[in-house]
């Protein structure tokens, strides 16, 4: 089986613009990737992006190639005789099914798939979150070129939207399933809200939210960041048919592991109960408590997690201190804590590094396949780099110091006339695949591909160099600009 990357893409355009702009520009696919390593399909030795440009757009290409195939990803609502869970717009309202599409699909800041494939969860980053349920099966249909208005064409795939449901809170910025239920991290709320799937393991029918989990404990010291609760990151375990769900809240340093089971019964019969805030140590009848939980150092920021359940430890990204902790598994018992700032950046003088790491705010934390290396992504204003530990096999532990790989995906941009400024990538999101690490570079509108060893995780090298291919994403026609990569995930194709 081949995989196809899936790029969720954060727009910050007027809904007017988006209309029109969104079914092409808030999901891009990428295929033709190889099945055993999801790397770009290619014969030599230094895979290459290579996608075809001017009259060399192919719609429906063959899989032997070896060139990797952008796509740009049109939802669609198929029928209005049956409205997607979660309300409609009358048929009568002239473009609805496009109105209610940008609405939905506007601003996506995470992406995931189910452990069977057959469907695709997103949530989008507003003032009034939604999480969407949309038929990856439908992706397998021909694709077709749409014309632009500068005389090119991009290939466009359509994706049928299935249903759709408030996030009961502001600024959804990650998301998660199981076979049996969706998790999403309302930032700005504070809260993880969870969805139960109404017909099984490949279900595209998101039910209501039948429960919302809510930041607990004195918040950090950083009063512009930690003023409130910050939802950040819900992950699911990948043994016992993901029978934990670890959370992390910037706002209080916190990570906490809950029972996904007992957070996804519903709370009681009652709608409106059933959508009140459950907050730990609520005394309320069918309140769930976390399993275990660990408040990290003030001012920490907890941002993300990344489990090695092989050896029962996990790695937590903290964003305001630009560290990565590793924690025992089930106790979430800290063992170390490591820079994310290489001192190879710095020299040897930690007065230097703790000013590097004051302006460094990491995002993504991620552990390559063979449990041999560990990833952080380094969002900085002078640059953007890769941070990579080693990994001990037998104990997780990591070993070595921090290594670092600076990423070629800056631009510059014109601010005013005559004036360019160079635009850090600011690298959000990242994947790991056997044979290498696909990253988001949100500001760049670019998406890297560092090649890594599949036995070891570390980065391939030529003439002392890292090699890493960029590719940028084509540009859509609105007047509003681009857009932001913001989320990845693996599809099987």
């Amino acid at each position: 089986m081949s995989y196809s990357l899936l790029v969720a893409n954060y727009t910050q355009l007027p809904l007017s613009v988006e209309r029109a702009a969104a079914p092409i520009a808030t999901l891009v696919l990428l295929s033709n990737l190889s099945a055993t390593s999801c790397t770009p399909s290619s014969s030599s030795s230094s895979p290459s992006l290579g996608v075809r440009k001017g009259e060399g757009v192919e719609v429906d290409p063959p899989s032997s190639d070896g060139i990797t195939r952008v796509a740009y990803i049109e939802p669609f609502i198929e029928s209005w005789a049956s409205p997607p869970l979660g309300g409609g717009v009358p048929a009568a309202i002239p473009h609805a099914d496009e109105v209610v599409v940008a609405r939905v699909l506007r601003n996506l800041s995470s992406v995931c798939v189910s452990p069977c494939g057959k469907a695709v969860y997103a949530c989008n980053e507003e003032a009034e979150g939604l999480v969407v349920a949309l038929d990856s099966a439908t992706l397998q249909r021909s694709p077709r070129a749409k014309a632009t208005s500068n005389g090119g064409a991009v290939v466009v795939r359509r994706i049928r939207v299935a249903s759709w449901q408030s996030t009961l809170g502001r600024d959804p910025c990650h998301i998660a399933c199981t076979s049996q239920s969706v998790f999403v991290a309302n930032y700005s709320s504070g809260t993880v809200a969870i969805f139960p799937l109404l017909d099984g393991s490949s279900s595209c029918s998101l039910g209501s939210c039948s429960r919302l989990l809510g930041g607990f404990g004195p918040l950090g010291a950083v009063t512009d960041r930690q003023e409130a609760y910050h939802a950040h990151c819900v992950r699911v375990s990948a043994s016992n048919q993901g029978a934990e769900l670890y959370t992390c809240d910037l706002g209080s340093n916190t990570v906490s592991v809950w029972n996904t089971r007992a957070v996804s019964e519903p709370r009681v019969e009652n709608q409106e109960c059933m959508r009140r805030l459950v907050r730990v140590g609520e005394s309320a009848e069918g309140t769930v408590r976390p399993l275990a939980s660990v408040v990290l150092q003030p001012g920490d920021g907890t941002r993300h997690i990344a489990l090695n359940e092989g050896a029962s430890v996990a790695y937590v990204v903290n964003e305001l201190s630009a560290t990565v902790a590793t924690l025992r598994l089930p106790s979430l018992t800290v063992l170390q804590r490591a820079s994310t700032v290489a001192l190879m950046d710095v020299g040897s003088d930690d007065v230097a590094r703790r000013d590097l790491a004051a302006d460094c705010y990491p995002a993504a934390v991620v552990m390559h396949p063979s449990r041999r290396a560990l990833f952080v992504s380094n969002r900085n204003a002078f640059s953007s780099t890769i941070a990579m530990f080693a990994i001990e096999e037998a104990t997780g532990l990591l070993v070595g110091r921090t290594m670092v790989q600076r990423l070629s995906s800056e631009k510059h941009v014109s601010i005013e006339p005559m004036e360019l400024r160079r635009v850090p990538c600011w690298p959000r999101d990242a994947v790991a695949t056997g044979h290498g690490l696909w990253v988001a570079c949100e500001r760049a509108a670019t998406i890297a591909f560092l090649p890594t060893d599949a036995a070891t995780g570390q980065f391939v090298s030529a003439g002392g160099d890292s090699v890493q291919e960029v590719l940028a994403l084509p540009s859509v026609d609105h007047p509003a600009g681009g857009y932001r990569p913001s989320g990845l995930c693996l599809l099987p194709w």
